[in-house]
């Protein structure tokens, strides 16, 4: 008699939310690394390390804040994702200069 077994998958894998090949090598390669959040209304950038305790954000910028610099367009557009990466950027070379792994996420999943 055959029985077949089932083995669980985790949680934050079975809903798309966290692709564990790469975030592993991402932990190995011990620098920091990118997340960008694209939303229907707001573009969000952040620098973060990975730490045992989870992640540490090192630098953000935010679409929102486009606004203060004189930027009228609109919030989610690609020259405001643009405009974002180039605040964020800004901001990580008057902190501190390190270099960034890129790690892709819309919405809430990652790819």
């Amino acid at each position: 008699m055959i029985k077949s077994m089932y083995t669980r998958s985790l949680k934050r894998n079975r809903q798309n939310r966290t692709n564990y090949r790469k975030r592993s090598a991402l932990l190995i390669s011990r620098r920091a690394f990118i997340t960008v959040r694209i939303s229907n209304q707001n573009v969000l950038a952040q620098v973060l390390t990975a730490e045992l305790n989870g992640d540490i954000v090192v630098a953000s910028a935010h679409s929102r804040e486009l606004t203060s610099h004189g930027w009228k367009g609109s919030l989610n557009s690609i020259p405001t994702c643009y405009l974002t990466g180039l605040l964020l950027g800004k901001k990580i070379i008057s902190g501190r200069d390190q270099g960034c792994n890129t790690l892709y996420r819309q919405n809430s999943f990652y790819f």
